[in-house]
């Protein structure tokens, strides 16, 4: 938000909707009701209702009124959804597919302020106090049942009695803005004095800032390249910091891949004394931090659901004025009030300043948090750590699937009113399986209409969903909305039969475009990574111009620090795995012997990963541990903790892309070397052969060798850290020696290809290069 004095004072525009929203919201949680139609559904529901109407009845009539109070001028605006000013009646409708009479339980003290604000607004407009009809219209999304009204409900409220609630609203509003300006500016005025939290600003973090800085300040694209251990984190986040203090941006919200870039964002956060002033949420997903997991949000079941917005002001307060709201801080302030702690994060982030999220949050059509960008904070600077999966992970939002198994075991627990539809849905499964081939497919319009009628006899029963039926919905859900940002030509449907299990899929192959817009609306956003080279095609995955800006940032470390090996002599191909499995042991035992450390071997599978262990372990006296499919978290936690023993000598097997194998950290320092054991493509599939297709001369790339090599770069990425770090890396495959696969390669990187049994000797003289080198440094 913009708090700058002009000469007529502070100024802000609020909506009719959300002006409801923040002063009027009260009662529970309850999921059922939060959902329901889309905006489209409902302004085509309303449309069926209307039609007919006499003049001088008019739809969506725009209302405003401008005031000033306590120093502040209050413009606020609306849309009445049907207005008869003649007869002084004002509608409000809403579309459901639930219980309108439930919904009007739930939420019709919100849906009476909305229609009382506009009534009062049309009076004020006309400086005639008088009586109104104010009318609730509660319609169903479908179009056969909506041209007559599910139910309504009538009110009657004279101009004298609207004029005095309409000043009480608004001033309680003006009361919250106005405490909200205050802590921006002495957040603002903080900030502008603020030195970079760590002793030593690089050269190149200078720059990165000032780069991130100027985006935010010109509302621009910036594609970043930063290798690890160069402090792109705490330099992105310090140019946002700088960019919001002087009035360019009004909130940070720094959207990750990974809970370990929310922790060193948290860090970086944490190293700025920030003296509580600049309010920060990080927003852990909900399947985390639920308190009650099992049951449904729903005031029925949840105590923490019960109650929740007349106790949620007081526990989000408590929250901005700590400053710094994490995970345990936000579970505490909930246990303390009796809140879902998810909904009190986000109500929170609604407020704070600084944003840690996942990229579903900012990304995802279903659960994408409309709040992070709305008053008073419009202007949001957007920092995209791990860009590289950027796009990978946006595809998969915009994928929506459907498997006979998950509906199979929905049926297990599906109350009596729900095995119709249910039926329905399974037949249109089974005759896709009959009529259709598996692969490219039209869409499956038989099935679409299955899931709807399911999905409104859901929305009307009344009786909580057991866990398995509650995942069936959501699935069924998401796939009837991607119908709503399904493009021709950038999504396929897909027919998939294996080991006789159906699904049906809405692939999406290119999310180019919606990642345009979606970064479009951002005043400035900022993409970074340590692996997005070649730099042109990515800007082409995320929607942006090959002009588009983007920059490299140089390694934090000297070029001398890593050591970089391809062994072109030992063919990992799947055919040939067997006959080169002895050659490969010798080679990473090498390595290991030479390491003075730990070292961390990366397969392409799980398979070739328990295969090799088994030979190295017959030739390698160092301890060899491997990573298991089936890990717990606490034994991935052990797992880390002996590869973080500095000058302990032994090797980590894992799997390529997993979570021992990106944005994870071994101790600082502590891991020495890194093999890469192959590129990893993936195998060949109808869905990836699509998007092959899709990118035309760059499709191979981007479907396949793309996504490989990014995950042998972040594999890579593990032995060397930070600035004071040195390692090695080898790369085992003769395809790394080729021209397409060094694109890829970091540009830091300076390779050698020496043969497999030179290695060995060619890293233990990087070592005791190194060794020489730090005596002379104690010298």
């Amino acid at each position: 938000m913009s708090v700058e004095a002009s000469e007529t004072g502070l100024r802000a525009t609020v909506g009719v909707r959300e002006l409801a929203q923040s002063v009027c919201r009260r009662g529970d949680i309850h999921a059922r009701y939060e959902g329901g139609a889309t905006a489209a559904e409902g302004l085509a529901a309303q449309r069926r209702a209307q039609q007919g109407r006499p003049q001088p009845y008019r739809r969506e009539a725009a209302v405003a009124t401008t005031m000033r109070r306590n120093g502040l001028t209050l413009a606020v605006k609306g849309r009445i959804d049907g207005f008869d000013e003649k007869a002084r009646l004002v509608e409000e409708f809403k579309t459901t597919r639930a219980n309108p009479e439930a919904l009007h339980a739930h939420l019709g003290h919100l849906h009476w302020a909305q229609l009382k604000l506009y009534a009062a607004m049309s009076d004020r407009q006309r400086e005639a106090a008088a009586s109104y009809t104010l009318r609730l219209v509660y319609l169903h999304p479908s179009p056969g049942r909506a041209r007559a009204p599910q139910w309504r409900v009538e009110r009657q409220a004279h101009g004298v009695e609207l004029a005095a609630w309409f000043d009480e609203t608004v001033n309680a509003y003006v009361a919250q803005w106005l405490a909200n300006a205050r802590r921006v500016r002495l957040r603002d005025a903080q900030l502008r004095t603020m030195p970079f939290p760590y002793p030593r600003f690089r050269a190149a973090q200078r720059r990165l800032a000032a780069s991130v800085f100027r985006a935010c300040r010109d509302a621009g694209q910036l594609l970043v390249e930063a290798p690890t251990g160069s402090g792109k984190t705490a330099a992105t986040l310090f140019g946002a910091l700088q960019a919001m203090a002087h009035g360019h941006i009004d909130r940070i919200v720094f959207a990750t891949a990974r809970t370990t870039g929310q922790i060193a964002a948290e860090a970086a956060l944490a190293a700025c004394d920030l003296r509580h002033r600049v309010a920060t949420v990080t927003i852990t997903a909900k399947r985390r931090i639920c308190f009650n997991p099992e049951l449904p949000c729903d005031p029925a079941h949840c105590q923490f659901a019960r109650g929740y917005y007349d106790r949620m002001p007081a526990a989000r307060a408590e929250l901005l004025a700590g400053g710094r709201a994490g995970r345990a801080e936000v579970e505490a302030a909930a246990r303390r009030h009796r809140l879902c702690p998810f909904e009190l994060s986000v109500d929170t982030a609604a407020l704070a300043d600084v944003v840690l999220c996942d990229y579903n949050y900012v990304f995802d059509p279903v659960v994408g948090l409309s709040r992070l960008r709305a008053a008073p904070f419009n202007r949001v600077g957007l920092l995209v750590d791990e860009a590289h999966q950027l796009g990978a992970r946006t595809r998969e939002m915009l994928s929506a699937s459907l498997s006979a198994a998950r509906l199979e075991r929905a049926r297990i627990d599906a109350p009596g009113t729900l095995r119709k539809p249910l039926n329905s849905a399974r037949r249109a499964l089974a005759t896709l399986r009959r009529d259709a081939a598996p692969g490219p497919m039209d869409p499956p319009q038989a099935l679409l209409r299955a899931l709807q009628r399911l999905l409104n006899a859901a929305a009307e029963t009344e009786a909580a969903s057991p866990p398995g039926l509650r995942d069936f919905l959501d699935d069924c859900a998401r796939f009837a909305r991607s119908a709503d940002w399904f493009a021709e030509g950038d999504f396929r449907h897909l027919l998939r039969v294996a080991s006789g299990e159906v699904e049906v899929r809405m692939a999406c192959l290119s999310p180019a475009g919606y990642l345009k817009a979606a970064l479009g609306g951002f005043q400035g956003a900022v993409r970074f990574s340590g692996t997005v080279s070649p730099l042109p095609l990515f800007q082409r995955m995320h929607g942006q111009t090959q002009d588009a800006r983007a920059m490299r940032v140089d390694a934090g470390f000297a070029p001398d620090a890593l050591g970089v090996f391809i062994a072109p002599d030992v063919h990992t191909h799947y055919r040939r795995r067997a006959a080169s499995k002895p050659a490969l042991a010798r080679l990473i035992a090498a390595v290991a012997a030479s390491a003075q450390g730990p070292c961390l071997a990366a397969f392409p599978s799980f398979e070739y990963l328990e295969a090799a262990v088994a030979e190295l372990r017959s030739v390698c006296s160092l301890p060899v541990q491997a990573q298991r499919r089936d890990m717990t978290g606490a034994e991935g936690r052990e797992f880390i903790r002996r590869l973080s023993r500095a000058g302990k000598p032994r090797i980590g097997a894992v799997a390529l892309g997993g979570a021992f194998a990106e944005s994870v950290d071994f101790g600082g320092g502590a891991l020495k070397a890194v093999v890469v054991v192959g590129p990893g493509l993936a195998p060949r599939s109808a869905e990836q052969d699509l998007i092959a297709a899709r990118f035309g001369p760059c499709g191979f790339d981007v479907a396949y060798l793309q996504p490989a090599m990014t995950r042998v770069a972040q594999a890579a990425g593990r032995a060397v850290r930070g600035p004071d770090d040195r390692g090695v890396v080898v790369l085992v495959d003769p395809r790394f020696a080729e021209r397409r696969y060094r694109e890829y390669f970091p540009v830091h990187w300076r390779p050698r290809a020496l043969r497999s049994t030179d290695i060995g000797a060619a890293t233990a003289a990087f070592w005791a290069a190194s060794d020489a080198m730090a005596g002379d440094n104690l010298d």
